[in-house]
């Protein structure tokens, strides 16, 4: 773990960006250029990017516009943050005196977290700080007392840091900062997936006509990968995927159209859907889709054609494959419940059913592996700490009966219960259900977990 203070120790380290419109003394940095609207930065060396916590406290002389405010960058890919590509910052101002917490990702901006309105006021100070733990990030505003936090992938390694302000020329000396804090991490590069590694099991290659091709990967081992460097084909054209880490266990779904994708599903993890624009096509009625390594090594290859969707299957348009995790060959359609598809999360092709009298996994446990119809099931989350988490029940279709936790920041050990209803609070037929969990520590382990039961009539 490195750690840092601005202006102590890093003396020696490069300044970049126009350090002549910048005073700096001690922990203090303040706005000294001439009156005239412009955009000025001043950034640092720093490597901090994962593991990390930041810190700033702002104070601008006047009421932010979206002419007057500023971005505190927290990690940047060039030694120019005008000119990342790939950055995640702080915007101070800018709209309804706010602050953003933002992930800039191949030149596009994303919001992840937005404080309430005004809390920013002229000439008052506001210290901002920003935890990051694996994917879990958090934005605190301390003395108000407010913070929220979310989930995001970013693989961005860090050069620089620092802020850049925009004014106008009435504004050129009235940004402060100080109390600059950082420690972390540093970006470790991941290593390239063995053969089978990473899986390739679920992908639409006829989908409707307002929909999109993608393609599903899962990480079947115990190590985390960069994509960056890897790429898909279709046997005639090969693109890179966009830069993200696939962690142990999960998955990433990639399309043209991640909007579509993440709303015609009921079952879609719409967490792991990234856009890849230049995805290529997938040819409707037969074809092969194949991940290769930066070398050019395949890591998985899956051949299909509409024959494998079954007699039952008459239009194969908007029904995707699967592959059968459970025997790692076997290909099928996926549920015509739930959308056709169940892009990001566990296939329901071939769920196994347990046979024992209390099923556990990963501290997650049943009461019942057989539940009578108007009993209640007991769902124990054994684990210590406070995770994020997603628990539901499905039926052996896919679709979506019960959501129990949408993810919630729980601490465990806690117990919830169900009776065997579904949304509306109506008695589920009896059948085969699976109670599918996801959870993220603090440490930004991601586990997911599906739990078959039975639900049994009345003796």
């Amino acid at each position: 773990m490195k750690n840092y203070l601005f202006g102590i120790g890093l003396l020696a380290m490069p300044l970049y960006g126009q350090t002549d419109r910048f005073v700096r003394m001690g922990d203090t940095l303040w706005l000294d250029a001439p009156a005239e609207a412009a955009v000025s930065e001043w950034n640092e060396a720093s490597e901090v990017s994962h593991n990390a916590f930041w810190q700033i406290t702002v104070r601008m002389e006047f009421a932010t516009s979206s002419s007057n405010y500023a971005r505190w960058y927290l990690l940047a890919d060039q030694d120019s943050l005008q000119q990342a590509a790939n950055a995640c910052f702080v915007r101070i101002g800018q709209s309804s005196h706010q602050v953003e917490l933002c992930c800039q990702e191949d030149g596009k901006v994303h919001k992840l977290l937005t404080s309430g309105p005004d809390v920013l006021a002229a000439g008052q100070p506001l210290t901002i700080q920003v935890a990051r733990v694996g994917d879990l990030w958090r934005l605190s505003l301390p003395a108000m007392g407010w913070a929220d936090s979310t989930v995001h992938t970013s693989v961005c390694g860090s050069r620089t840091w620092g802020v850049v302000c925009t004014y106008t020329k009435t504004r050129s000396k009235a940004f402060f900062f100080y109390d600059f804090r950082k420690e972390g991490n540093p970006c470790v590069p991941l290593p390239d997936p063995a053969y089978r590694d990473v899986r390739i099991t679920e992908w639409m290659s006829c989908p409707p006509p307002d929909g999109a091709d993608y393609v599903e990967i899962h990480n079947l081992s115990e190590q985390d990968y960069a994509l960056q460097g890897l790429s898909l084909s279709n046997g005639r054209s090969t693109k890179s995927l966009p830069a993200d880490t696939l962690y142990a266990g999960s998955y990433r779904v990639l399309t043209r159209d991640s909007d579509w994708v993440a709303g015609w599903f009921e079952r879609c993890d719409a967490s792991v859907v990234r856009t890849m624009a230049d995805l290529p096509a997938l040819t409707a009625a037969a074809g092969k889709v194949t991940l290769l390594n930066r070398y050019g090594e395949v890591v998985d290859s899956v051949s299909y054609h509409q024959e494998l969707l079954g007699t039952l299957v008459a239009d194969p348009c908007g029904i995707a494959y699967e592959l059968d995790e459970n025997d790692g060959e076997s290909i099928g359609p996926a549920s015509c419940d739930g959308g056709c598809g169940s892009p990001g999360m566990p296939n329901a092709f071939r769920v196994p059913v347990g046979s024992t009298s209390e099923t556990e996994l990963n501290g997650i446990t049943l009461s019942h592996d057989v539940l009578r119809a108007g009993g209640t099931l007991q769902i124990r989350f054994a684990f210590s700490g406070s995770v994020l988490a997603q628990a539901a029940i499905y039926d052996l279709g896919g679709s979506l009966r019960y959501s129990i936790y949408g993810n919630e920041l729980i601490t465990g050990p806690v117990t919830t219960e169900w009776q065997g209803v579904d949304a509306q609070g109506r008695p589920l037929q009896p059948g085969i259900y699976i109670l599918f969990c996801e959870t993220v520590t603090e440490t930004g382990k991601v586990t997911r977990k599906k739990i078959p039961f039975v639900l049994a009539p009345v003796r």
